[in-house]
């Protein structure tokens, strides 16, 4: 992540939410002629919160690769 974007806004129902934005690209000469290290591509989120309390609309837990095979 060198140029990113990170904000704060609302939906058009009026709920607020923190933003982040990047573009996954390395930059370097090897990338520039075709992509030695892959693609470029987008990445982008929203993360819903309470504007009073500032706590998240979801857990922000993270969840381990075996635990998304065992809810499969």
């Amino acid at each position: 992540m060198g140029g990113y974007q990170i904000g704060i806004s609302q939906d058009d129902e009026g709920r607020s939410f923190m933003f982040y934005y990047d573009i996954w690209d390395l930059d370097v000469p090897l990338e520039r002629g075709g992509g030695f290290f892959g693609k470029p591509f987008t990445i982008y989120d929203r993360l819903y919160f309470n504007p009073e309390t500032y706590e998240p609309e979801r857990s922000m837990k993270p969840v381990s690769n075996l635990e998304k095979v065992e809810r499969m």
